[in-house]
C-alpha cells in the first residue's frame, strides 16, 4: 500500500485523501520543497542547498517523507502544483536524486494537454496596445474573464482592427469582438487529438448540427483559400502521418475504417532518454527564496473546484449544484478560513439557517466582497477562495454566481502566480446565504464510517468477517420470513479506500437519471432531488494521535490536522426496507432480484417512506422541474418558443438532456436510487438476443462507470465468482448501520490508512477478542 503525503495551505480534496498532511502558508510551500531537497540530499551524501527551514508540524511531516521518500528509491515520486519554474526545477532535481526517471516517470509516453505560455500571452497583449496586431483569432479561450489582467485585454482588443471570436457562446470575449464566427458543439464536429506521446484519438459527430454554426477548423480552412471540409483534412492528415507509423493495416483505407470504428489508435513511440541533465538547484532555490521572503501578513490563495474548475462550463446547471467536496456548497464561492481565524476575527456561520458573515477581502488595488466559510483543515494565517465564478455572460444559469476573484492573480513576469500576500480581510455589517447540502460532519460515534490503520488491518484481517457472522444472529431475531431471490440478487460495493470524494459518480447518475436541478433556494430548504450523495466526515486526532469521534464542532477551533474520509451513500435496496412497511399504496416494493422499486404512478407523495428511511436517501418531488404535467408529450408541434431562453432555444431542445429510457417524473412523487433499472434491463435483453445467461460486466450502473477509482462494483450477489460478491465477502467488508436489521444490499469496504496515528475506534477490543 502506497503513502501519500501532502503540504498545502488550504484543505484540498487531493489532501483530503493523505495519510499524512501538514498545513503551512502558500509561500511556505516552495520552501517546503526546498526541505525536502536538503533532507533527502543529506541523507544520500549530495550538497544541499540555502534556505528551507520549517517548523512544527510541517518539519516532521518533511522529514517523514524524506525517510520514507529515501528508504524507498525508484518507487516514489514528487509532485508540485507550483506555477513557478524554479520550484519545479527543484522538484525535478529531487526526483533525479530518488531515482523516479524511468521508474515512476515515464518521458516516452509525455503528456501533451495544458502547453501554454503565460509570457506570451502578456506579449501578445503589449503588441495589441502597441497597434503591432491587425488581426486576432481567438478560439476555445476567454481571455476578457480569465486572465489575470482581464481588463488590459479589454482595453487591447479594442485597438486592433480585426477582432474574431471562433468561440461556441456569446462569451465575454467573444461580446469584444468585431466577428463572432460560432463554432459547432464537440458532438455536432469531427476532430481529433493527440493527448499523449503515440495515443491519437478521434472526435466524431453524433448529431447534426442544432443551430446556424460551422466547425471553427473549417472557418480556417475556408479563410486559407482550402476548398476541402475538414473531415477530409484529418483523413488525409492520418493517411500521411499516423497510418506509415504501423505495419498492422497493408492499405490506408482500412486503416482509416478501423480508426473510426475504434475511435483510438496508439503506436509505440521511439525511446527518449530519460532526462538527467543538471539542474542549477542552488540559483532555482535562492530565486524560490527571495520570492518567499518578500510574502508578509495574511496570504490568499487562489484555486479551481473540481467541478467549476476555471468556469468556462459556469453554465451548466449540474456543475453549479454539484457539491464541492469539501466545503459541500453549492452555486457560489467563498472565502475560506480556519476555525480560528474565525473566532480571533469574529466571524461567524448558522450551519441551520444557512447564513454566514460578508466579508471585504484587499490585495493591494484590488477587492471584493465575499462570504466566509469556515473550513477545518484551514491554516491560520492564509485564507483561499475558488476561481470560476463571476461570469457575466455564461448564460441563464452561470450569469452573477459568486464573485470573479481572477484580478487577484499576480505575475512574477514570466508566470502566473495563484497567490497573493499582504491580504486584508474586513468583516462587514451584513449576511450572505449559502446554500450547502451537508451541515453537520460527525458520525457521533457510530459505526457508519469504519476505518483503522495498515498495521492494525494486517493483523485483524478477517474481523469484518467475523462481524458479519454476528449480524446473522441478530439478523435471525424477526417476525419477518426470509426472502429468496432465485434468479439474480443485484448488488454493489463501495471501497471507501478507493473513493477519492470527487463526486462524478453523482453527476453520472443525475445524467443518466434525468435528476433536476432545482436552483440554490431549494437547496437552503433541504429539497435537493440527487440520488447519491458524497458524505465528508471529519475526524480530529488528539495530542496523543489518538481520535475523539465524539468531540463537538465547538470544541476544536484549534484543529488544522483534520483527517477526512468520503462516504457515497445511496438508496441501500434493504431486504427488509423500513420505507416499504409504512407506504400506504404500497408504491415502493421489493422486487424477486432484490431491488426496492418506486412506481411513480402510484405514489400519491405522504412522505412515510422518507420519513422511515434511516439513510436519508429518498428524495420527494417537490415542483414539476421537467415540466412533465403540462408538456404536450403527443403534440410536441404545439411546444412554443420561450422568450426566458437562449434564442432559438425550445422546450423540445431543453429535453434532448434527457435520457429517453428513464421514465420523467411528475410533481409530487418520491424518487431515489434506482440501481440504473433500465441498464440490468438492457443488459438481460442483450443477453438474451445472444442466447446466453446474463454473465459478470453486462450490466455496470452510471456511477460505477464514471468512477475514476474504480471504487464502485456492481452485479449479482448470487453470481459466486462475480467481484461483488467476493467484495461482500471480504474482511473489510461492513453494512452501513446494519444492526437495525434493514439488511442492506450494499457493503462498504474499510478505510485503511496508512500511517502510525490512531483512526477512531482502535483503542476498542477487536471483535475477535471480544469473542474469545
Amino acid at each position: 500500500m502506497n503513502r501519500h503525503y501532502q503540504v498545502e495551505s488550504r484543505l484540498s480534496l487531493t489532501g483530503s485523501n493523505a495519510d499524512k498532511r501538514a498545513v503551512v502558508k502558500p509561500s511556505e510551500e516552495a520552501v517546503a520543497v526546498i526541505a525536502l531537497y536538503n533532507k533527502l540530499a543529506a541523507s544520500m551524501g549530495a550538497t544541499t542547498i540555502a534556505g528551507g527551514q520549517l517548523t512544527g508540524r510541517a518539519e516532521k511531516v518533511i522529514s517523514a517523507a524524506a525517510a520514507d521518500l529515501a528508504a524507498n528509491k525508484g518507487k516514489s515520486l514528487v509532485v508540485a502544483g507550483s506555477n513557478d519554474a524554479n520550484v519545479q526545477a527543484i522538484v525535478n532535481a529531487i526526483n533525479v536524486m530518488l531515482g523516479s526517471y524511468g521508474s515512476t516517470i515515464n518521458m516516452n509516453q509525455y503528456s501533451n494537454t495544458h502547453q501554454s505560455s503565460d509570457k506570451d500571452m502578456m506579449l501578445l497583449m503589449d503588441e495589441m496596445n502597441k497597434g503591432a496586431v491587425s488581426a486576432l483569432v481567438l478560439y476555445g479561450a476567454n481571455p476578457a474573464y480569465d486572465h489575470m489582467n482581464a481588463k488590459g485585454f479589454t482595453d487591447a482588443v479594442k485597438k486592433v482592427e480585426t477582432s474574431i471570436s471562433l468561440n461556441d457562446r456569446a462569451d465575454e470575449t467573444s461580446a469584444l469582438c468585431r466577428y463572432h464566427c460560432p463554432d459547432h458543439h464537440y458532438l455536432e464536429s469531427w476532430n481529433d487529438a493527440s493527448p499523449r506521446a503515440g495515443l491519437f484519438t478521434m472526435v466524431q459527430p453524433v448529431i447534426w448540427p442544432l443551430f446556424d454554426t460551422r466547425q471553427a477548423q473549417d472557418s480556417l480552412l475556408r479563410w486559407s483559400g482550402s476548398t476541402e471540409d475538414y473531415y477530409t483534412y484529418i483523413k488525409k492528415n492520418w493517411e500521411k502521418n499516423v497510418y506509415p507509423a504501423q505495419s498492422m493495416y497493408g492499405d490506408a483505407q482500412t486503416f482509416w475504417d478501423m480508426c473510426v470504428k475504434e475511435g483510438a489508435f496508439e503506436i509505440t513511440t521511439a525511446n527518449v532518454a530519460n532526462s538527467t541533465s543538471t539542474i542549477d538547484v542552488a540559483a532555482a532555490g535562492g530565486a524560490v527564496m527571495a520570492i518567499a521572503s518578500k510574502a508578509n501578513g495574511l496570504e490568499l490563495s487562489l484555486y479551481e473546484k473540481v467541478a467549476m474548475g476555471n468556469g468556462r462550463y459556469a453554465n451548466l446547471p449540474w456543475l453549479q449544484e454539484m457539491p464541492d467536496p469539501v466545503s459541500k456548497v453549492v452555486w457560489d464561492n467563498y472565502l475560506c478560513v480556519s476555525p480560528k481565524f474565525a473566532k480571533d476575527n469574529g466571524l461567524e456561520m448558522d450551519l441551520v439557517e444557512h447564513l454566514t458573515d460578508m466579508v471585504k477581502i484587499s490585495a493591494g488595488s484590488v477587492s471584493a466582497e465575499v462570504p466566509i466559510y469556515i473550513q477545518p483543515g484551514q491554516g491560520d494565517t492564509s485564507v483561499s477562495i475558488a476561481l470560476g465564478y463571476g461570469r457575466m455572460k455564461a448564460g441563464r444559469a452561470g450569469d452573477g454566481v459568486g464573485q470573479n476573484v481572477y484580478p487577484f492573480v499576480t505575475s512574477n513576469g514570466e508566470t502566473c502566480n495563484y497567490n497573493a500576500s499582504g491580504v486584508t480581510v474586513t468583516k462587514l455589517n451584513k449576511k450572505y446565504e449559502i446554500a450547502m447540502t451537508q451541515t453537520h460532519f460527525s458520525f457521533e460515534g457510530r459505526d457508519a464510517i469504519q476505518e483503522t490503520v495498515l498495521s492494525e488491518y494486517k493483523k485483524h484481517p478477517e474481523e469484518g468477517k467475523e462481524e458479519k457472522e454476528e449480524l446473522k444472529h441478530l439478523w435471525a431475531e424477526t417476525l419477518y420470513p426470509e426472502q429468496k431471490f432465485p434468479g439474480a440478487k443485484w448488488g454493489m460495493s463501495i471501497d471507501l479506500n478507493s473513493c477519492i470524494g470527487c463526486g462524478a459518480c453523482s453527476i453520472a447518475c443525475q445524467a443518466e437519471n434525468n435528476i433536476p436541478v432545482v436552483g440554490k433556494t431549494e437547496v437552503m430548504r433541504v429539497h435537493e432531488m440527487s440520488w447519491i450523495r458524497i458524505d465528508r466526515y471529519y475526524s480530529f486526532p488528539g495530542e496523543d494521535g489518538t481520535i475523539d469521534k465524539e468531540k463537538e464542532y465547538d470544541k476544536i477551533q484549534d484543529y488544522q490536522d483534520v483527517q477526512v474520509v468520503f462516504q457515497p451513500m445511496l438508496c441501500q435496496h434493504c431486504d427488509n426496507a423500513p420505507c416499504e412497511n409504512v407506504c400506504p399504496v404500497a408504491a415502493t416494493n421489493h422486487s424477486s432480484e432484490g431491488l426496492n422499486q418506486m412506481a411513480y404512478n402510484r405514489c400519491i407523495g405522504t412522505r412515510y417512506c422518507a420519513n422511515n428511511c434511516p439513510y436519508k436517501v429518498r428524495r420527494f418531488n417537490w415542483l414539476d422541474y421537467t415540466t412533465a404535467d403540462v408538456f404536450p408529450w403527443n403534440e410536441p408541434w404545439k411546444i412554443p418558443t420561450l422568450g426566458i431562453k437562449d434564442p432559438g432555444m425550445t422546450d423540445a431542445m431543453t429535453r434532448m438532456v434527457l435520457n429517453p429510457d428513464v421514465t420523467v417524473r411528475s410533481r409530487g412523487v418520491m424518487e431515489k436510487c434506482s440501481f440504473c433499472v433500465q441498464r440490468i434491463q438492457d443488459g438481460k435483453l442483450t443477453a438474451k438476443k445472444e442466447g446466453r445467461p446474463l454473465m459478470e460486466g453486462d450490466v455496470k450502473s452510471a456511477c460505477q462507470t464514471a468512477c475514476p477509482a474504480d471504487a464502485i462494483s456492481f452485479g449479482n450477489l448470487n453470481d459466486e465468482k462475480s467481484e461483488v460478491r467476493k467484495n461482500h465477502e471480504d474482511g473489510r467488508a461492513y453494512y452501513t448501520l446494519a444492526e437495525l436489521n434493514t439488511r442492506p444490499a450494499i457493503a462498504y469496504m474499510k478505510k485503511v490508512r496508512n500511517t502510525d496515528e490512531m483512526v477512531p475506534g482502535e483503542k476498542k477490543e477487536h471483535t475477535a477478542e471480544k469473542h474469545a
